[in-house]
């Protein structure tokens, strides 16, 4: 009996070794192309612009934002070199999986976007894009979605919606480049934990691994802030809490605290004003307004040091947008705006921060015209690659996917498990049958 004992504790040991080793190793198999940074450019040439990168041992990345317009750069394929990445088989699955996670606030922005070939791009000489916003609002095409992570199926997108005249007759495609956008205060860092393109529509543990938030450090009384407790006067235009460097979407704001670096945050198809600080706090004189179409190229060029831009963008679904952004654009140079609760230059703003600016009598404030900001026109879904002068901030897709997951990991593990478990009551009932023949 005792043997029989020993002879299935072994058994066992051996198939749960099994059993971790296949599932440890089933995500790596599935992996055709991680589009995350390697150290020494081992998965492409890396540049970085207002952050810091450090490459963690577990194959993550922490990206830390050290100024506005933070930004990781990665080029994988460039022209007829290829540095990193196979290619993926469009109609055998291609899944993109992403996965990241912050501590102190910061994100990734709507703006990151990867670039890979495509049949009806390589015609016109471009690439397509995929972009973060749009694997967070297609939910048809998600596999898994939840708080700073996703499963999107870039080969269903292609298959469904551009077919033989976006897919090429080999059905293969290649990633060539990724613009890695983040956003946040100074100092503050998000870790991306998974991005790559892979064959599996499941992956275990994905969104379980998250940063520790570190302990708030205690300050003396007297060095606490008072409440900010600001009136705004009567008949002002509010525009309440502004984000600051946060990616324009449907009838949002930001305010930008480095106007060389407005492309970053998606202002396309927003009014904007370029505001210079007075010699009074929380006073900013308008320099200039700019209505910015489809061509954001047009970066203020008179903007001098400590010049912010305040964007606005106007939405028929987001009540009052279009009147605000109306707002805007009646300012006139020499107008003053009004920002209370902001530190421009390390990002931060305070909980209560709140901008307003008055217009002025004469001016006749009133909703956008429908055929000067036409949602239809300004959603386009922003994973479809367009001309620089065509991308629109994007509107969340109002379908509701039922692949959407809830489970965030599959059921890979429990398979294998059941697997493992009826092989070893196979042997340990052979095992008992032939030590009775003996007997």
């Amino acid at each position: 009996m005792k043997k029989l004992l020993t002879i299935t504790l072994v058994l066992m040991l051996v198939f749960t070794s099994l059993c971790v080793i296949s599932t440890s190793a089933a995500e790596a198999d599935d992996i055709v192309h991680s589009l995350l940074p390697q150290a020494n450019d081992a998965n492409g040439k890396v540049t970085t612009t207002g952050c810091e990168l450090t490459y963690n041992d577990d194959g993550s990345v922490t990206i830390k934002v050290t100024g506005a317009g933070a930004k990781v750069d990665v080029v994988y394929a460039e022209g007829s070199t290829v540095y990193a990445g196979d290619a993926f088989n469009v109609r055998e699955g291609a899944y993109v999986v992403f996965d990241y996670g912050s501590a102190d606030g910061a994100t990734l922005g709507q703006n990151t976007q990867a670039h890979y070939t495509r049949k009806d791009k390589e015609a016109a000489g471009t690439v397509a894009d995929l972009w973060l916003t749009s694997m967070q609002t297609m939910t048809k095409y998600q596999k898994a979605y939840g708080e700073g992570y996703g499963i999107w199926s870039l080969g269903d997108y292609l298959v469904a919606e551009k077919g033989d005249a976006g897919i090429f007759e080999d059905n293969m495609h290649r990633f060539t480049s990724l613009e890695l956008y983040i956003e946040g205060p100074v100092g503050s860092s998000v870790t991306v934990y998974r991005f790559y393109v892979g064959k599996a529509a499941s992956v275990e543990g994905l969104g379980t691994v998250r940063p520790e938030k570190a302990p708030e450090e205690s300050k003396p009384e007297e060095e606490s802030k008072e409440e900010l407790n600001v009136e705004v006067p009567e008949g002002a235009v509010n525009l309440g809490n502004v984000p600051l460097n946060s990616s324009i979407v449907a009838g949002s704001t930001t305010i930008v605290t480095d106007p060389a670096v407005i492309h970053n945050y998606n202002v396309k198809w927003t009014s904007c004003a370029l505001l210079r600080p007075t010699d009074n706090e929380n006073e900013y004189e308008v320099v200039a307004v700019q209505w910015i179409n489809g061509d954001d190229t047009f970066l203020f060029t008179d903007a001098q040091t400590g010049d912010v831009v305040l964007s606005v963008h106007g939405d028929e679904t987001v009540e009052g947008s279009q009147a605000n952004r109306t707002a805007l654009e009646s300012l006139k140079a020499g107008d003053i705006v009004y920002a209370y609760g902001y530190d421009f230059a390390a990002i931060k703003a305070d909980e209560n921060a709140v901008v307003y600016f008055t217009v002025s009598a004469d001016e006749e404030v009133s909703e956008v015209p429908d055929d000067e900001s036409d949602p239809a026109d300004e959603s386009e879904p922003a994973d479809e690659s367009k001309p620089a002068d065509e991308s629109k901030p994007a509107v969340s897709d109002t379908d509701v996917s039922e692949d959407k997951a809830d489970d965030k990991g599959g059921n890979t593990g429990l398979i294998i498990g059941i697997v493992a478990a009826v092989v070893v009551v196979a042997v340990v009932v052979v095992v008992v049958i032939v030590i009775k023949k003996k007997k």
